[in-house]
């Protein structure tokens, strides 16, 4: 299916969790959710497992609905032994992996009243840059498919690109850039 050219494209929970981590965990290949409970507040428990180029781990997120940041813990390493919700309580809940601790607040991790809203700025440029690609694809009259054609970036990498939901190196940018005929460059 081509997301980029179809608005009502859901992600998976997957989808989304990978593209959160993807924004501060840039080696990180693969997720796969092991378990998931809902809990108050839409917040979700998800455990799930971590696939880098050398090694796997499994870790324990908390994660609201229609946030672009989760909860995760101070340790991950140390984590992966809680199974359920029951026990969140016993972890140290950060937000992505920034100094924004969680407060444990009827049994779940939230933000404290103090700290506001979190806006996940990397996300923020993405979607822009992506938007930007986007055009460019469309103003060289080229489908999705034509791009991963011409510039061998996989359909899926350039649909997450555009809409702003991976953490796309920069040689995949260019790479694409190249391809629509269009530079890139930095204006202060």
């Amino acid at each position: 299916m081509d997301t980029a050219q179809n608005e009502n494209y859901e992600p998976s929970l997957e989808e989304t969790l990978y593209d959160l981590l993807s924004s501060f965990e840039a080696d990180i290949e693969s997720v796969r959710i092991l378990g998931t409970e809902t809990l108050a507040r839409d917040a979700v428990f998800i455990r799930a497992e971590l696939s880098y180029p050398d090694f796997d781990m499994i870790v324990p997120f908390v994660w609201y609905e229609g946030k672009d940041w989760l909860f995760a813990p101070r340790d991950w390493q140390s984590a992966g032994w809680l199974r359920t919700s029951d026990d969140i309580d016993q972890i140290d809940w950060y937000v992505n992996t920034t100094d924004i601790e969680g407060i444990i607040y009827e049994g779940i991790p939230m933000l404290a009243p103090w700290v506001g809203e979190i806006k996940n700025i990397a996300r923020t440029h993405r979607k822009e840059l992506g938007a930007q690609l986007r055009d460019a694809r469309e103003a060289a009259g080229m489908t999705v498919r034509d791009a991963m054609d011409a510039s061998g970036v996989d359909m899926g990498v350039i649909s997450r690109t555009e809409n702003g939901r991976a953490n796309t190196t920069i040689d995949t940018i260019f790479a694409l850039a190249d391809c629509y005929g269009v530079s890139l460059s930095i204006v202060p």
